[in-house]
């Protein structure tokens, strides 16, 4: 973690690596929080999930990554803190990352199955409600 901050205090801002770093840093946020039991760093990956995404251009060619990052770190906190909005958000962040990544992409496969996920949690959370209107998204 040391030497992605280290990396992120010298990028200036706009730095076209700055989202990169933080999707990595989020990803290795979100690994350790499961290592360490640290709801902490997983939040904290959320934020630098967000705030990568937040920066990407929309045709940055690692934009579907970032989604696709963020979204397996809110599965994490849904199935940490049980909050069926943090399943929404992930199922809402798949679909993104898959519409960007295109259909003859050699990782689609784990893509749909990081959304297979997100969609099984979200089913799990809701179950419930006594309407199945969230599912017409």
């Amino acid at each position: 973690m040391t030497a992605f901050r280290r990396a992120l205090h010298v990028l200036t801002e706009g730095n076209h690596y700055r989202p990169l770093l933080l999707s990595n840093l989020a990803a290795a946020l979100a690994l350790r929080s499961e290592i360490r039991g640290n709801l902490d760093d997983l939040r904290e990956a959320v934020a630098r999930g967000r705030e990568a995404i937040g920066l990407a251009p929309d045709n940055s060619p690692g934009r579907a990554m970032y989604l696709r990052n963020l979204s397996a770190a809110l599965l994490c906190l849904h199935e940490w803190t049980g909050a069926p909005e943090h399943a929404s958000e992930s199922v809402a962040t798949a679909r993104q990352a898959l519409r960007l990544l295109g259909d003859d992409s050699r990782d689609r496969a784990a893509y749909l199955a990081n959304l297979g996920a997100s969609l099984a949690a979200e089913c799990e959370a809701r179950r419930g409600e006594t309407t199945l209107a969230w599912t017409r998204r």
